[in-house]
Protein backbone atom coordinates (compact mmCIF):
# COMPACT_ATOMS: atom_id res chain seq x y z
CA UNK A 1 0.00 0.00 0.00
CA UNK A 2 2.80 2.43 0.84
CA UNK A 3 4.35 2.09 -2.64
CA UNK A 4 0.99 2.69 -4.33
CA UNK A 5 0.21 5.63 -2.05
CA UNK A 6 3.67 7.08 -2.56
CA UNK A 7 3.12 6.94 -6.34
CA UNK A 8 -0.22 8.76 -5.97
CA UNK A 9 1.45 11.39 -3.76
CA UNK A 10 4.17 11.94 -6.32
CA UNK A 11 1.60 12.46 -9.09
CA UNK A 12 -0.54 14.81 -6.98
CA UNK A 13 2.42 16.58 -5.39
CA UNK A 14 1.22 15.78 -1.87
CA UNK A 15 3.53 15.04 1.06
CA UNK A 16 3.51 11.28 1.76
CA UNK A 17 2.83 11.73 5.50
CA UNK A 18 -0.19 13.93 4.78
CA UNK A 19 -1.70 11.29 2.49
CA UNK A 20 -1.08 8.51 5.02
CA UNK A 21 -3.10 10.47 7.56
CA UNK A 22 -5.82 11.04 4.98
CA UNK A 23 -6.36 7.59 3.53
CA UNK A 24 -8.27 4.71 4.96
CA UNK A 25 -11.32 2.59 5.68
CA UNK A 26 -15.01 2.40 4.97
CA UNK A 27 -15.64 1.70 8.64
CA UNK A 28 -15.77 4.77 10.88
CA UNK A 29 -15.34 2.42 13.85
CA UNK A 30 -12.03 1.14 12.45
CA UNK A 31 -10.83 4.65 11.75
CA UNK A 32 -11.65 5.85 15.24
CA UNK A 33 -10.00 2.69 16.61
CA UNK A 34 -6.60 3.91 15.49
CA UNK A 35 -6.31 2.39 12.01
CA UNK A 36 -5.65 3.88 8.60
CA UNK A 37 -7.21 1.73 5.88
CA UNK A 38 -7.49 1.77 2.11
CA UNK A 39 -10.17 -0.34 0.42
CA UNK A 40 -10.08 -1.09 -3.30
CA UNK A 41 -13.29 -2.27 -4.99
CA UNK A 42 -13.37 -4.52 -8.06
CA UNK A 43 -16.08 -5.29 -10.61
CA UNK A 44 -16.13 -9.07 -10.09
CA UNK A 45 -14.43 -12.02 -8.40
CA UNK A 46 -11.48 -11.98 -10.83
CA UNK A 47 -10.24 -8.76 -9.16
CA UNK A 48 -8.89 -7.61 -12.51
CA UNK A 49 -10.81 -4.33 -12.97
CA UNK A 50 -10.80 -1.79 -10.15
CA UNK A 51 -13.96 0.33 -10.02
CA UNK A 52 -13.56 2.25 -6.78
CA UNK A 53 -11.39 3.20 -3.83
CA UNK A 54 -12.46 4.18 -0.34
CA UNK A 55 -10.33 5.63 2.38
CA UNK A 56 -10.50 7.33 5.74
CA UNK A 57 -7.85 8.23 8.24
CA UNK A 58 -7.61 8.32 11.99
CA UNK A 59 -8.86 11.91 12.16
CA UNK A 60 -10.55 12.37 8.79
CA UNK A 61 -13.94 11.28 7.42
CA UNK A 62 -14.23 8.42 4.94
CA UNK A 63 -14.23 9.24 1.22
CA UNK A 64 -15.40 7.01 -1.64
CA UNK A 65 -14.07 7.51 -5.17
CA UNK A 66 -15.85 5.43 -7.82
CA UNK A 67 -18.27 2.73 -6.77
CA UNK A 68 -18.47 0.28 -3.87
CA UNK A 69 -18.94 -3.43 -4.66
CA UNK A 70 -18.90 -6.67 -2.71
CA UNK A 71 -15.47 -7.55 -4.19
CA UNK A 72 -13.00 -5.64 -2.04
CA UNK A 73 -9.43 -5.75 -0.79
CA UNK A 74 -8.65 -3.78 2.37
CA UNK A 75 -5.24 -2.89 3.78
CA UNK A 76 -4.99 -1.35 7.26
CA UNK A 77 -2.13 -0.05 9.37
CA UNK A 78 -2.15 1.46 12.87
CA UNK A 79 -2.05 5.26 13.13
Amino acid sequence: MKKKLLAVCMVLGMPFGFAMGMMSSPSEAEASGGYVCLTEYYSDDTYSQQVGTEGCGCWTPCKLFGQRTEYAVRECTPC
